[in-house]
């Protein structure tokens, strides 16, 4: 039971992490709708889209390749 429990957890932070990354790219689409509906009539979606850019940032102090570029 521990086993599935730890499992899905980590399933579910997985996922967690797939659709932070989406909404990453959604962020750098030109599809404005999209977007508005992403961070603004989603429950969850505003609070996911913080995690990828997190862990990247994270990841980029330990790993200075993995920086993003700051758009100008």
């Amino acid at each position: 039971p521990l086993n599935r429990i730890l499992g899905m957890a980590l399933g579910a932070a997985r996922w967690l992490l797939l659709l932070s990354f989406l909404f990453m790219l959604v962020d750098q689409s030109p599809m404005r709708q999209l977007q508005e509906d992403v961070h603004q009539r989603s429950l969850t979606g505003d609070k996911i889209a913080l995690a990828g850019p997190a862990l990247l940032e994270y990841l980029s102090q330990l790993t200075p390749e993995l920086a993003m570029k700051k758009a100008a």
